[in-house]
């Protein structure tokens, strides 16, 4: 179970997605900013307050400014600083507080700022940056969200569109406890699938439905070549009635620039490669399993077990997406 290329999947997201996901991080910031006026994404501004050489040591975030407008003063403008952290570091409230004060010095705007974990991790993060010496003490305080708060009912329940994209999120932490690759690798799909189903059950607008499906299906990658094919082939089936002629394509062009297609299409590529991998399969027969499987065709039957079971696929259906006769998928029932 692989995460490729995290930081342009939220990057992507936060661009294609962004009134539902500050009113998601934010609840009631409509009453503080009016975004009909618009907003803006300071994409450079970051790397001109940060330089190359601070950011090659810097842990792997997601970097995003946003202008946005006043409510209470229609021609005054604010500034959102939003970091999107995967693997936490001890210096990461000082890297916010770095941000802070090089972009108050430049602009003398107002800046609220919003650290995104998306680990999996339980654990909570500091929310301040303090430091004190004979009696000159500095205390910056920022919003935190932990993918890991929310619950899932609270988030299936949310009338937010973009709890739909926390759900993916924690699709890989849910599954990690698997310690069997195959199996670990059909939760993963289950919850993946299923994920979808309910996301084109919403009815959201094309921009917004399209955007949350590229982030469900690219987020986690999954490990067998196998089931990401049992994957694309849902993915296709439950949206060639959706207007959806190429949806990659149309996914790209709607919400992705080529840069960050271009990272997506790599990343998911070398995941496909590893899931592909023989020498991966033979690991599996001679290490940890021991036993449980003794070749591809075990991994292809308990395939078929868990189409059959728990996706609901006849014994045709399930021959058809992996590509063997139906002779074979029938062993399942022997």
């Amino acid at each position: 179970m692989l995460i490729k290329n995290e930081d342009v999947l939220w990057k992507g997201l936060v661009k294609a997605c962004f009134p539902d996901f500050i009113r998601f991080i934010h609840p009631g910031i409509d009453l503080l900013i009016d975004l009909d006026r618009g907003w803006e994404f300071l994409d450079k501004e970051l790397l001109q307050v940060y330089t190359p050489t601070d950011r090659m040591h810097a842990p792997r975030t997601v970097d995003k400014l946003v202008k946005v407008y006043l409510r209470e003063d229609p021609s005054d403008w604010v500034i959102l600083h939003f970091e999107f952290q995967a693997a936490y570091r001890k210096d990461f409230a000082h890297r916010m507080y770095t941000y802070y004060y090089r972009l108050m010095d430049k602009h003398n705007k107002e800046i609220s700022a919003y650290a995104i974990f998306t680990e999996a991790s339980d654990v909570q993060r500091p929310a301040q940056y303090v430091r004190s010496f004979l009696g000159t003490e500095l205390s910056y305080r920022f919003h935190t969200f932990k993918v890991t708060e929310p619950t899932d009912e609270e988030l299936y329940a949310h009338e937010n569109p973009f709890a739909i994209a926390i759900l993916a999120a924690r699709i890989a932490g849910a599954c990690r406890h698997i310690r069997y690759d195959l199996e670990r690798d059909c939760a993963v799909l289950s919850r993946k699938i299923e994920l979808i189903k309910y996301l084109l059950s919403k009815g959201l607008p094309q921009e917004t439905e399209f955007a949350l499906l590229h982030f469900i299906s690219f987020y986690v990658i999954l490990e067998f070549s196998e089931t990401q094919g049992i994957f694309d082939r849902e993915l296709h089936l439950l949206t060639q009635n959706n207007d959806f002629m190429n949806i990659e394509d149309q996914i790209r062009e709607i919400t992705w620039d080529k840069g960050v297609a271009a990272g997506r299409r790599e990343g998911r590529e070398e995941g496909r490669l590893e899931g592909r991998d023989e020498g991966r399969l033979e690991g599996l027969v001679e290490g940890e399993q021991k036993g449980k499987l003794k070749g591809r065709d075990e991994i292809l039957v308990e395939l078929a077990g868990h189409l059959i079971l728990n996706l609901g696929y006849t014994d045709e259906q399930a021959a058809s997406a992996l590509k063997v006769p139906v002779s074979f998928v029938k062993k399942f029932h022997q």
